[in-house]
């Protein structure tokens, strides 16, 4: 159903508002802080965020999406660091919701329940309930306090994106800072093709390193491979276009962590049952085979990418030996504190970096395994409460798909959700990426985008009906 002038009128003002908005706090942010080293700089963005979350929330949504591969560290006086535009907008995002809740409850009013609330408070109660068992409360305090405003990202999210207008506004800024932030880490890429398989290829650039610059592409790539699946009126032109650009990005990605995880995500997407799908599935992977059967035919790929598999199984390999020192360190702290762990962030604050990495800066701090970290710092309470919540999405996710058979889009939508999803989830099985905005925001958002495809489903439905 086409929207009306008016709604896109009231987009196209909404979006101007955003970088308009956008430009001049950068504008009086850049000038102070030129000026004077001190908060105001600071003091004057968070006036500009937390009004915007009162008055124009979607906006701040957009802003979101659309500055996350630009986002940056900024140093507090006080040597305290937060992650810009990110953390102060999720924050200002999540305070203004439980302040409008509050104040809809105070007046007796009847609201939309966010369907998957029970698993996200019990895991967001994990994280609060492992800090008394902290050795470091100050630290460990300041990054769950952190932690808990991406957690609870899915509420405000959830009540905006199940407005038409904002989650196709939302799609749109975030796939077209996807297109630009991939154009530029490709000519970077490129620049120095002899060290894309280190880490220290990725110093200076936009993604901090192959593992989280894979998973960022994932989440683009996925979607738009699932509309081809299930979709039979999807948009050619623009789909195609993704995926070229998204998938032309990947080939330069040497994560063997992001690659595993695209193809436990594709495996994933064959596996669903969708007559509408059907035939594309064998023509997908048929021409899938042939592309990789070509690709291997060339004597420096095929070299590279046996060279790359071998790493893999190697227990000598520098990455591979660190994971399982890590591991083994995860289980020692759940064994010592098995019920509501050691502390959130208390493994990067405990754990000795070894010494064969060399120059430990360019190596990150978590266990590399999100889900034994989650074991190690919360505890059964927060590791069954982990399950539970991506258990609950998933289980959500696939009943939905059983109603959408006879609305392709929305299914191609959900399904394409759901495998990143299943990627995430896989991926983190060898790397730890909780502390970045880059992987906290898509995940979070999707336990958001999942339930509230439902509700815009739905009313599609009713308006084709009538």
């Amino acid at each position: 159903m086409m929207r009306a002038p008016e709604a896109f009128r009231r987009e196209g003002r909404e979006l101007s508002l955003v970088l308009v908005g956008g430009l001049l706090a950068t504008t009086v942010g850049w000038l102070v802080g030129r000026s004077l080293y001190t908060y105001t700089a600071p003091l004057v963005f968070a006036v500009l965020i937390v009004a915007a979350a009162v008055g124009l929330p979607q906006v701040l949504l957009w802003l979101l999406v659309g500055a996350l591969p630009f986002s940056f560290r900024f140093f507090l006086p006080n040597r305290a660091e937060l992650q810009v535009p990110s953390e102060p907008v999720v924050a200002a995002l999540v305070g203004a919701y439980l302040l409008d809740r509050l104040v809809v409850a105070a007046r007796g009013e009847r609201i939309a329940a966010y369907p998957l609330r029970w698993p996200l408070y019990a895991f967001a109660l994990s994280i609060l309930a492992s800090l008394p068992f902290t050795a470091f409360p100050y630290e460990s305090g300041k990054g769950a306090l952190r932690a808990l405003a991406f957690v609870l990202l899915p509420l405000p999210a959830y009540s905006l994106l199940s407005r038409r207008g904002v989650f196709s506004s939302t799609v749109g800024v975030a796939t077209a800072a996807g297109v630009v932030a991939a154009l530029v880490q490709s000519v970077w890429m490129v620049w120095r093709g002899e060290n894309l398989a280190h880490t220290t290829a990725y110093l200076g650039t936009l993604f901090t390193n192959y593992a989280i610059y894979g998973f960022y592409l994932t989440v683009f790539l996925l979607p738009l491979l699932a509309q081809v699946l299930f979709n039979p009126r999807y948009d050619r032109g623009w789909v195609g276009l993704g995926l070229v650009l998204f998938g032309g990005a990947m080939l330069l990605c040497w994560s063997r962590g992001a690659w595993l995880s695209l193809l436990i995500a594709l495996g994933f997407l064959l596996l669903l049952r969708s007559e509408a799908g059907r035939w594309r599935k064998w023509a997908f992977m048929g021409t899938a085979a042939v592309l990789i059967c070509l690709a291997l035919l060339i004597g420096p790929v095929r070299e590279t990418i046996a060279s790359r598999l071998e790493t893999v199984f190697d227990p000598e390999y520098a990455s591979n030996k660190t994971r399982l020192l890590r591991w083994g360190y995860a289980l020692l702290m759940f064994a010592e504190h098995p019920l509501f762990g050691a502390g959130y962030g208390s493994f990067a604050l405990s754990y000795p970096n070894e010494p064969f990495l060399g120059a430990n800066r360019f190596y990150q701090m978590g266990a590399h395994n999100e889900h034994l970290q989650i074991l190690a710092e919360t505890g059964l309470f927060g590791a069954l409460s982990w399950l539970w919540l991506n258990g609950a999405l998933f289980l959500y996710g696939l009943r939905l798909l059983r109603r959408l058979e006879a609305q392709p889009t929305w299914y191609g939508w959900v399904a394409g959700l759901l495998a990143v999803q299943v990627a995430s989830l896989a991926h983190l099985v060898v790397e730890s990426f909780s502390a970045t905005d880059l992987f906290n925001v898509p995940f979070w958002l999707l336990f958001a985008a999942v339930p509230a495809a439902e509700q815009l489903a739905l009313k599609e439905g009713e308006d084709c009906a009538s």
